[in-house]
């Protein structure tokens, strides 16, 4: 018995892919192959799922971060601020370059 993946692009635009799993295996003495498809819709939906969830905690997690740099980068340049201020500022500024790099 062979077993085999076959991948079939779909949709409007051809983006959409449709993994159809199938085990073919030949029919005792008549020269046949007998194939047997094996959907999983399942494993489809959890994939696609799992692929959304990434997207959605990755763009979550950057717009807070953005802004952060953003404000980091006003209080260490703000003209004639303490010390404490602008190293404070430069600090968050790195943490949250660090942190948008991790993201």
């Amino acid at each position: 018995m062979s077993r085999a993946t076959l991948k079939l692009r779909h949709g409007r635009f051809g983006d959409d892919v449709l993994a159809v799993h199938a085990r073919a295996m030949p029919v005792h003495r008549t020269g046949m192959l007998l194939v047997l498809p094996d959907d999983r819709p399942e494993a489809r939906r959890v994939e696609a799922v799992r692929r959304d969830f990434v997207a959605n905690v990755s763009h979550e997690l950057k717009t807070p971060v953005v802004g952060l740099a953003l404000l980091a980068e006003a209080i260490a340049d703000a003209a004639g601020g303490p010390v404490a201020v602008r190293r404070s500022g430069g600090r968050m500024q790195r943490e949250s370059d660090r942190l948008g790099r991790l993201v």
